[in-house]
């Protein structure tokens, strides 16, 4: 019998106007794996049922009967926060950079422009769930930092 091997891709969902935004003001530093910006409240309604089924669409509407038939056995949303606007979602490894394409090619959420980046690949969910943790330890303490000074 033969072991179902999968991978992990941490993701996470950013406004896209917030986003161009917060890249062109002079005043503040950006960094690129900074602070989670806020989404409107449609999106804070985001389930990760409705996240999956969207991920479906877009397979389907990219790559065709083939891809989704590629990826229905094994895409699956293991965690998805909309506080946080992060998730992990599960898909077999010989697949994972066709999911990876279609998180790119998703421009709009519900009628709002989004951007979606993939943060990490893992081969665990425990490495993938420890990933995430850890960045958001990171950008609290960032956070305190910046309200600090």
């Amino acid at each position: 019998m033969v072991r179902f091997k999968s991978r992990y891709i941490v993701f996470q969902i950013f406004q896209e106007n917030q986003l161009i935004s917060g890249l062109f003001n002079t005043n503040t530093t950006f960094q690129r794996s900074s602070f989670p910006i806020k989404l409107t409240d449609e999106l804070t309604t985001l389930t990760s049922h409705a996240l999956l089924n969207l991920i479906k669409e877009h397979v389907y509407f990219n790559f065709g009967d083939w891809g989704q038939g590629l990826i229905a056995a094994s895409l699956n949303i293991k965690y998805y926060s909309p506080a946080t606007h992060t998730g992990i979602i599960r898909v077999s490894r010989q697949h994972y950079r066709l999911v990876w394409a279609v998180l790119t090619f998703i421009k709009t959420i519900q009628d709002q422009p989004v951007l979606i980046r993939v943060l990490r690949i893992n081969g665990t969910i425990k490495k993938a769930e420890m990933f995430l943790i850890q960045r958001n330890k990171d950008l609290l303490i960032k956070e305190k930092l910046g309200k600090n000074i």
